[in-house]
């Protein structure tokens, strides 16, 4: 067999890297050596308590990062924003260790307020969530929104707005089923039960439009950033399309559309009642 011939300048280059390799392998200490096994490297420092600090943070720090983490959030939060997100996580927590008491407290549904026995649940139903995502995702939209709003309206109106836009969604959602049931006539319908903030944080949303329509938003389900009108247009027409589907038997989502619209409506009141108490050149200008 003929020997393998290699260029001159492959060969050449081969050992400037080489070369390199060797001065930086040189230079790094051994506990970070490069290529090595993370058996080989505490063979190699002989301090297997060095390896684990290199590899797994201690809890100090991560500790603080958390803290890091919490102040760089909060610095750009209001203290009513904070408020209601550990109301939320506080009200998930319990659900999860007593699942009675969230169904009896923080759910809403025709039957449970026509019978007079939960009518507070037409608030409290603003607080609760069943999944981990659900609450997540909420929280991570209220966040998002609600320094914008604030800004424009101040933390005691927003929180009038906040329990108003959720009890608007639950009134929606009931009179939805209500027209339902009149229709269809079955039982099922009134007992149809939902919680979650979607509604008041959809109010928030509107708001935020309202005030901000050109405001950049990176939905999830797209990868490049819109503007918050288009966003809300796409939003409102999935919802209205949903709210209208149980009408002809194509109610595949497990979403309460009425009540997201609920709160997009409570949202276009509040904003242009406000706008009517605000100086002219303090308004909304379209």
């Amino acid at each position: 067999k003929m020997p393998l011939r290699l260029p001159m300048a492959s060969v050449r280059a081969f050992q400037r890297f080489r070369r390199r390799a060797g001065a930086i392998i040189r230079k790094t200490p051994k506990k970070y050596a490069i290529g090595m096994s993370a058996a080989g490297l505490a063979l190699a420092t002989g301090n297997r308590h060095n390896l684990t600090s290199s590899v797994m943070p201690p809890v100090e720090n991560i500790v603080s990062g958390l803290n890091k983490r919490w102040k760089r959030w909060s610095r750009n939060q209001y203290n009513v924003t904070i408020g209601l997100i550990g109301a939320n996580c506080l009200v998930f927590l319990a659900g999860r260790f007593h699942p009675q008491f969230l169904y009896t407290h923080f759910t809403v549904s025709p039957a449970g307020v026509l019978g007079g026995y939960r009518v507070h649940t037409l608030i409290t139903s603003s607080f609760g969530h069943a999944q981990l995502f659900h609450i997540g995702f909420n929280m991570m939209a209220l966040s998002s929104f609600a320094t914008p709003v604030i800004n424009v309206i101040g933390e005691k109106d927003f929180l009038k707005f906040y329990l108003g836009a959720g009890l608007c969604s639950s009134l929606f959602m009931i009179s939805q089923r209500l027209l339902l049931y009149s229709i269809k006539r079955t039982p099922h319908i009134l007992a149809y039960s939902s919680l979650g903030a979607s509604g008041s944080v959809m109010g928030v949303v509107t708001l935020a439009t309202y005030y901000y329509p050109n405001m950049m938003v990176s939905p999830i389900f797209l990868d490049y950033p819109v503007a918050s009108g288009t966003a809300w247009n796409f939003i409102v027409g999935i919802d209205s399309i949903g709210a209208l589907l149980p009408f002809f038997n194509l109610n595949f989502s497990p979403i309460c559309h009425s009540s997201h619209l609920g709160g997009a409506l409570a949202g276009i009141y509040f904003a242009t009642r406000y706008d009517k108490r605000r100086p002219y050149w303090g308004r909304r200008q379209w």
